[in-house]
């Protein structure tokens, strides 16, 4: 009896897993893993003539996927260069047939920026809000004393 329930038990998880891979290879679009957003960045990248392509590794280090679009954010750096010297940037790409195809650089909720960020909102500007670039002086005295300079560095103190 027992050796009955584990063949039965065989049999539906292998009629699962078989039900879950037609499923997944019968969904008509393109797969939705990091290396196939991968693919399509290089494929995307190979057509510009402003960057080489042999000379730069290039990393999804995060995707999101939904609805036939995909949200990346690609991580670019020089082959054999310094650990940490790499350039992120967000990426929006959409479902095409079988693939992915780059559709625009772009930031959550605004227009693309290469250089990563935007504005703060009004609420995360610093007391006064007015956007305006705050003094030396006004810097000087809104940074604790052993903030101002690095160690070692000569007095910058007004001399009376």
């Amino acid at each position: 009896m027992g050796s009955r329930i584990i063949v039965i038990v065989k049999a539906i998880i292998s009629g699962t897993v078989i039900a879950f891979a037609l499923l997944v290879s019968c969904a008509g679009g393109p797969p939705q893993t990091k290396e196939a957003v991968r693919e399509a960045m290089i494929k995307h990248i190979s057509k510009r003539s402003d960057m080489t392509l042999g000379s730069m590794d290039i990393d999804v280090s995060a995707v999101t996927f939904k609805e036939g679009v995909a949200d990346a954010t690609v991580t670019f750096s020089v082959k054999g260069g310094a650990p940490g010297a790499a350039m992120s940037m967000p990426y929006q790409l959409e479902a095409k047939g079988k693939e992915w195809v780059v559709k625009s650089r772009s930031e959550k909720g605004g227009a693309a920026n290469p250089h990563g960020g935007g504005m703060p909102d009004a609420g995360a500007m610093p007391q006064g809000g007015s956007g305006a670039m705050p003094s030396p002086e006004e810097l000087r005295q809104s940074m604790p004393p052993e903030q101002v300079m690095p160690p070692g560095h000569p007095s910058v103190e007004k001399k009376k």
